[in-house]
């Protein structure tokens, strides 16, 4: 969908199609006290790379933040999130009972992430699982490919491994 602010055009994509990166930074500004224009603010601070404040003072009539809300959708929380099967990434189908997240490298590797960011370490654990040699640089460069990809896709995967792997700290 297109939308003008301040006389220049944007492109701006329906939730389910944020990258990890745009999920987590409007999960990062949200507040769910606020208006649904505040939400709808923040949304398209991180998919038009505006700031916040300047998106602020425009004015959105009723009827086009009604339109981008209908285009925007449900914008799932993470606890909200449905586990899948399997995730492709990189060419590869990986499955979940296919990958070893109780290794002593998987908890070693998860300690040294010092996010406080749900979204970031579970992406974080998802790229430890993928890279499956304990390789702290080969897992970052990973994590920062998992960050582009899409959100759904990878935070859906990674959710089960990361209940688990925080069951198991317990």
């Amino acid at each position: 969908m297109k939308i003008k602010l301040n006389n220049k055009s944007y492109k701006i994509k329906p939730a389910e199609n944020l990258t990890v990166k745009e999920y987590r930074d409007f999960f990062s500004k949200f507040d769910n006290k606020k208006s649904s224009l505040h939400s709808v603010i923040n949304y398209l601070s991180v998919v038009t790379g505006l700031e916040f404040g300047e998106l602020s003072k425009i004015n959105i009539d009723t009827k086009t933040l009604s339109r981008i809300t209908y285009y925007i959708g449900s914008i799932r929380p993470i606890n909200n999130l449905k586990s899948v099967e399997k995730f492709a990434f990189s060419g590869q189908i990986f499955e979940k009972n296919k990958l070893d997240w109780e290794s002593v490298g998987v908890r070693l590797l998860m300690s040294e992430n010092k996010s406080e960011n749900v979204i970031e370490l579970m992406t974080y654990l998802l790229a430890i699982l993928i890279e499956n040699n304990f390789d702290a640089e080969k897992v970052n460069e990973i994590y920062e490919q998992l960050l582009n990809e899409n959100a759904l896709s990878v935070l859906c995967f990674s959710t089960f491994f990361f209940q688990n792997l925080l069951n198991g700290l317990k």
